[in-house]
C-alpha cells in the first residue's frame, strides 16, 4: 500500500506512523560539479520503520517484510533502520550517502 509520494523528507518522514511497520525509499541525487563537467546520481534511500508503538509480534514479523521489500527496492544506496523520527536525521544521512562511494 502506498501512503504518499512527493519530494520533501519532512513529508516522507512525517508519513511513518508509531503504531506500524512500514518500509520506503527517498530518492536523493548527488551532483557532482568539477570545472565544466556536472555529474548527477542517484542515491536511495530505504528506511525500515518499526513504530515505538508497535508491539513485540509485530516487531518479528517486520525482519520479513524487510526482507521482501528489499527485494522489490533495487540500488540502494543506504538503508536505515528507525523506530523514532529522530533517528532519520538528514545530517548523519548526509555523512552516510558521502560515505557510500561513487562520485558523492
Amino acid at each position: 500500500t502506498t501512503v504518499g509520494a512527493g519530494t520533501d523528507w519532512d513529508a516522507f518522514v512525517a508519513s511513518f506512523t508509531p503504531d506500524e511497520c512500514m518500509w520506503g525509499v527517498f530518492a536523493v541525487h548527488g551532483v557532482d560539479v568539477r570545472n565544466s563537467v556536472t555529474s548527477t546520481r542517484l542515491k536511495p534511500i530505504q528506511v525500515n520503520w518499526v513504530g515505538p508503538n508497535v508491539k513485540a509480534m509485530q516487531r518479528a514479523k517486520a525482519i520479513e517484510g524487510q526482507r521482501l521489500f528489499g527485494s522489490i527496492a533495487k540500488g540502494i544506496a543506504v538503508s536505515v533502520d528507525a523506530e523514532e523520527r529522530t533517528d532519520l536525521d538528514t545530517k548523519q544521512l548526509a555523512i552516510r550517502i558521502a560515505d557510500c562511494g561513487g562520485g558523492h
